[in-house]
């Protein structure tokens, strides 16, 4: 992909002066610019000088704000995580109301909190601190293309960040997995935003080597699952797909709730 930017500007000729160059880029990713030639005019453009140039630099763009809306469901989780009665009167009893949100299918009836909801006049379920402090797993499944289209990655690392906002949102961290086409089985756990946008730029300067032929190997059950077409699966079961189109619509107005 090729593109070419023109940059037209005064410069006074006794003093060193820096121009901006504004740059849109439509697609997320690493790119390489490069100035291959410059043209000096006199101020009456009478005179002109054209000199060939080669500085070459790179630009990382990082997806725009967008987060997916992700709920858990407490009344299954506790069996996922295998809490018991015993268990849920520890952590209600000694733990600290992270906030209130609407009731859900699936919420313990012991979870409501009456006096709000009364309020309200809707159903209200208590939320802990301690309910969130686990991390979930994240593998990014490269597999079955050789390469992908420019359009394609960025629609992914979009995704990708919207995916892990959204958890970032709901727990204490996401441990993100990935094998190479060498191989490799790489991990990195992400707990907050600085870490998500340095995950991305691994993966900007690592693309090359991320794509495989073949069927993936995964060693995590009940772990999200995230792949090259924009399909998101939780435990083995497609719980969202984007459109290639409007997957940053999507992104904004789509909700998905974990059983």
């Amino acid at each position: 992909m090729k593109k070419i930017f023109s940059y037209e500007g005064g410069i006074d000729g006794k003093k060193r002066q820096e121009e901006e160059l504004p740059l849109e880029f439509p697609l997320n990713g690493k790119f390489s610019i490069a100035l291959t030639e410059k043209q000096i005019y006199d101020y009456l453009s009478l005179f002109k000088f054209k000199r060939k140039e080669r500085q070459e630099a790179e630009i990382f763009v990082l997806p725009s704000s967008h987060s997916l809306k992700i709920e858990f469901l407490p009344g299954d989780m506790r069996e996922s995580r295998g809490y018991g009665e015993e268990d849920l009167k520890l952590l209600e009893n000694g733990g600290e109301i992270r906030q209130l949100r609407e009731y859900m299918p699936g919420d313990l009836v012991k979870r409501i909190h009456w006096k709000q909801s009364a309020r309200t006049d809707q159903l209200l379920v208590k939320e802990f601190h301690q309910e969130e402090e686990e991390s979930v797993f994240l593998y990014l499944d490269f597999s079955g293309e050789k390469e992908a289209d420019p359009k394609e990655m960025s629609a992914f690392y979009q995704i990708l960040s919207g995916v892990l906002t959204g958890l970032l949102k709901k727990k204490r961290g996401v441990q993100v997995s990935w094998r190479t086409s060498e191989g490799r089985f790489l991990q990195r756990m992400v707990q907050t935003e600085e870490e998500s946008m340095s995950l991305l730029l691994e993966l900007y300067d690592m693309q090359e080597k991320l794509f495989f032929e073949g069927i993936s190997e995964i060693n995590h059950p009940g772990e999200f699952i995230l792949n090259i077409h924009r399909e998101l699966y939780f435990k083995d079961n497609c719980v969202c797909t984007f459109s290639l189109e409007n997957f940053e619509e999507e992104l904004e107005k789509t909700k998905i709730i974990i059983p």
